[in-house]
């Protein structure tokens, strides 16, 4: 569909409007020039507009009820309540609360082959949005034919510019060289909130917008899918739209050379400085991101058509004479209007009245500066306020004597400039609840969850953490055995080893244990600080308590411990009390010697136990490891009738495959397979236990693992 101007068209005075980018921050501030544009019967002569983002948002609304924005007031009225009930949908927040919810539903259709769903993504639920509460199904070829309106958007694709209008859609395209030129593409099946959708879904929070050549009616010639951002990318002003409607490539297919003056509603405020130092989460960071863009954008098209031929600019930034300003404020408080947010969130009343009413006298203040003698209608009014019950009743507040106050109260004026101060900032999670929004509902339970979870799982552990510290007091109080676990565990490294007094002999006496029976034998084995490799010197920690009962038979009553050949003698000590003990060694020679622990058991009497204990450190070659095996030999050199053994593993080391065997000593060939009573893993594979029935005296009991790291 091809829109041409006639012969009658050129009599009549025509001008454009360039509705700039800004969330609806931008769309409330145009709303007002928009009206004193139509008080001054500018409105109706307006054959042009170009708009992006929040400025497509009013565009669009203003041109598919065109009749009514150029009626009597009450019809203006009530076609711009329509607008700002919409901005008043807290639409951003709306759509975080439901994209989770969403989002799961398109993944469940993926895991189904159904295919995503673009109403189900936040793009395409801004664009349902648009559609169920402002625009309707209505496409782009049943808007009326003037004002041409031109909804720009940023083709990410492409790198260009692209823009929807009544006879589809002017893409940019380059040339193998790098040069741009338009396109016309025939997109029929494109519907007003799909094209201002796509002109303002602002980057950091909504993803592009993924158009088929299918959803818009065109050719797949032309192209197979477009992905189309915010137009502020591209375009903040609008106004190089113009430059390329006036431009030889459109000229004669749009007749713009023939505006006599181009209306340019400039929404772009002066960039926000933070003077805190936190560079904010994900969410903020990528909003913020996007305000540095867009502004860096409008920077450089308003250096670039300051110049611009016919444009007179109703900037944002502009202050005007307090008795022509929304509310009677002063200068310092509109440039707070400025300053409030580009959002897409719930915008209070105050805020739309004041960018309202800031919009309409901007536009009114330059127009009688610069205009006055084209404006066929002087405009009495002096500002105007789409709210049926405005903060403002009368043109200006009146205004407090300079004496005494009458009052304590902040007056209005002061609380205006109060509340746009915090109107500055963007809120993300504080707005996200919303009483009226079943959605918001929803996840309560959820934040419930989230909020009561931690506390809950924190009580639970404290509370078994102290119920097993009871437990392990009990054990401990049982347990003499079990307690020094406990004290080795709060450790990270065995303790130290209490040399005891040391008498040289030519020659020991050998292993005694005549007279005695052991009850119970139970070691403890320290390999926490041996770190499994073939490196030597790291020895194992062990302590031993032995149950013995002694027989009528005993020698003298000594038990004699004993080894005849070792490199160098073992740092072994007793700690049990009230036995006296003997250490001795050989001299060593060839660098071996031997060494024995004589106890003095006489006081004990027959048929009574007592327990020795003994804690040392082994042999640096009691453990070893070699080719991501690992094993640990232990002996038995008198009858037992339960051994029970605790390995505390290695640190940071898994392992698996856990077997015994066992050997005479001096037969180290004849190897058996050990079936203990019980082998016991404990959490994280830090501690294995096993227990051995009637073990055979004289014999190595030989421990083994396979490394799984």
């Amino acid at each position: 569909m091809q829109i041409a101007f006639g012969h009658e068209h050129k009599q009549m005075t025509q001008f454009g409007l360039a509705l700039s980018g800004g969330g609806f921050r931008a769309s409330l501030y145009h709303l007002g020039v928009i009206r004193f544009l139509h008080d001054a019967n500018l409105l109706q002569n307006i054959s042009h507009i170009t708009a992006v983002s929040g400025g497509s948002v009013t565009a669009a609304h203003l041109i598919l009820n065109w009749d009514r924005y150029n009626g009597d007031p009450d019809s203006f009225d009530e076609a711009a309540r329509e607008l700002v009930q919409f901005v008043q949908k807290d639409v951003r927040n709306k759509i975080v609360r439901r994209f989770p919810l969403a989002s799961g539903l398109n993944i469940l259709r993926q895991s189904v082959r159904m295919g995503s769903k673009r109403s189900l993504t936040r793009a395409g639920m801004l664009e349902s949005d648009y559609r169920r509460h402002l625009y309707g199904d209505v496409g782009m070829l049943d808007l009326p034919a003037t004002p041409h309106v031109f909804l720009l958007s940023t083709n990410l694709n492409e790198g260009s510019l692209c823009a929807f209008h009544q006879g589809g859609m002017l893409m940019q395209r380059r040339r193998a060289n790098g040069d741009l030129h338009f396109e016309q593409i025939d997109a029929g099946l494109t519907t007003v909130a799909t094209a201002v959708a796509a002109s303002s879904a602002f980057p950091g929070f909504f993803p592009p917008m993924e158009l088929s050549a299918a959803n818009l009616g065109a050719r797949e010639s032309d192209f197979r899918k477009l992905s189309l951002t915010d137009g502020g990318i591209y375009d903040n002003i609008g106004l190089r739209m113009f430059h390329y409607l006036r431009g030889k490539e459109l000229r004669n297919q749009y007749h713009a050379d023939e505006l006599k003056r181009i209306f340019v509603s400039n929404a772009g405020a002066t960039f926000k400085i933070r003077s805190e130092g936190r560079a904010g989460g994900l969410v903020v960071t990528a909003l913020r991101s996007t305000d540095i863009l867009l502004d860096r954008v409008n920077q450089l098209e308003d250096e670039a058509f300051r110049g611009f031929e016919n444009a007179v600019f109703f900037p944002i930034t502009q202050t005007v004479e307090s008795e022509f300003a929304a509310l009677n404020l002063p200068r310092s408080i509109q440039k707070q209007i400025a300053l409030i947010r580009t959002d897409m969130d719930h915008f209070s009343d105050l805020e739309v009245d004041l960018l309202v009413r800031h919009g309409y006298a901007v536009a009114k203040s330059i127009c009688e500066e610069k205009l006055s003698d084209e404006l066929a209608t002087p405009v009495k009014q002096v500002t105007w306020s789409p709210l049926k019950q405005s903060r403002s009743t009368s043109p200006s507040l009146p205004k407090l004597p300079q004496s005494e106050p009458a009052s304590r109260t902040a007056s209005p004026m002061i609380q205006a400039g109060r509340e746009l101060r915090g109107s500055s900032s963007r809120s993300v999670f504080s707005t996200l609840f919303d009483g009226r929004d079943w959605s918001s509902y929803f996840w309560i339970p959820v934040l419930l969850v989230v909020l009561l979870a931690p506390p809950m799982v924190l009580y639970r552990t404290m509370k078994k953490s102290r119920t097993q510290s009871q437990v392990l007091q009990a054990i401990q109080s049982t347990s003499p055995v079990y307690n020094q676990i406990i004290r080795l565990l709060s450790f990270p490294g065995p303790p130290e080893i209490a040399t005891p007094p040391v008498e040289i002999v030519d020659q020991i006496q050998g292993l005694q244990t005549t007279g005695f029976d052991a009850i119970m034998d139970h070691r403890i084995i320290d390999l926490r600080k041996w770190d499994g490799t073939e490196q030597k010197g790291i020895a194992p920690y062990m302590y031993a308590r032995v149950k013995l009962l002694r027989q009528e038979d005993s020698v003298d009553g000594h038990l004699i411990l004993s080894s005849d050949v070792c490199a160098t003698a073992p740092m072994v000590n007793s700690l049990s009390p009230n036995l006296d003990f003997v250490f001795r060694k050989t001299t060593p020679v060839d660098g071996n010697c031997a060494w024995e622990m004589d106890f003095d058991l006489s006081e004990v009497p027959v048929g009574k136990e007592v327990d020795l204990i003994l804690e040392g450190q082994l042999a640096p070659d009691a453990a070893s490891s070699s080719g991501g095996q690992a094993e640990f030999e232990m002996q038995i050199v008198m009858d037992t009738n339960i051994t029970q053994v605790w390995l505390l593993m290695p640190q940071g080391r898994a392992y698996n495959r856990f077997e015994i065997t066992s050997f005479p000593i001096d037969q180290p060939g004849e190897r058996k397979t050990v079936i203990p009573n019980s082998i016991v893993n404990l959490p994280a594979g830090s501690m294995v236990s096993f227990q051995l029935i009637n073990p055979k005296e004289h014999h190595r009991y030989q421990c083994k693992w396979n490394w799984t790291d």
